[in-house]
Formats: structure tokens, C-alpha cells, sequence
């Protein structure tokens, strides 16, 4: 079978953050987010809630194909010992959340 996602082999690391080539196993992380209607909300507008597998399999099949697609992975623990092997106080984090209007 062929594959839906156009794959590359470019992968970018910095710190705790690792961008990794999209693959059609994504589908299930992909469809998970274009099935939450507040990630919808903030991404699309208010006029759409959910897409369904074989959308998410189009958009992102079709995307591929005119630019690379990439999975933003953070490794915590890596970013954790980073911190712990500084002399430096750790940095303050807050989560900012939006609400919808």
C-alpha cells in the first residue's frame, strides 16, 4: 500500500525539542487533534468541530507532497538534566491558556 504522507528524512534537534519527519503512523496523534474542537477552534474558526480520518488523511497527504511536514517531539527529561547542570536558578514556567470569546 502507499504510503499517504510524502516522508523526507530531515530531522531538527535543539535542546528539548526535536522536529521529526511526519509518517502515516501520525494519523492517529493527527486525528486526535482534528477531532478537539478547541485546538479546531483556535486553527479553523468556530465553524468546524471535527474531521473525520480520511479528511485529516487528505489535508495532510496534500500538504506533504508541496512542503516537508514535521512532528514536534520535547524531550523533558533531557531539557530536565540540561537545567540541573547549570548553576542557575530554574526558569519559572506558567501555562497560558486561552478561552474562547
Amino acid at each position: 500500500m502507499e504510503a499517504i504522507i510524502n516522508s523526507h528524512n530531515i530531522t531538527l534537534t535543539i535542546d528539548e525539542l526535536t522536529l521529526r519527519p511526519m509518517t502515516d503512523d501520525d494519523f492517529d496523534v493527527l486525528l486526535k487533534w482534528n477531532s478537539d474542537p478547541d485546538v479546531l477552534y483556535f486553527s479553523e474558526g468556530d465553524d468546524i468541530e471535527k474531521y473525520s480520518l480520511e479528511d485529516v488523511q487528505g489535508i495532510y497527504g496534500y500538504v506533504s507532497k508541496m512542503a516537508f511536514t514535521f512532528i514536534i517531539e520535547r524531550h523533558r527529561s533531557t531539557y530536565r538534566r540540561m537545567l540541573a547542570s547549570k548553576n542557575e536558578h530554574r526558569p519559572c514556567f506558567r501555562k497560558i491558556s486561552k478561552q474562547r470569546p
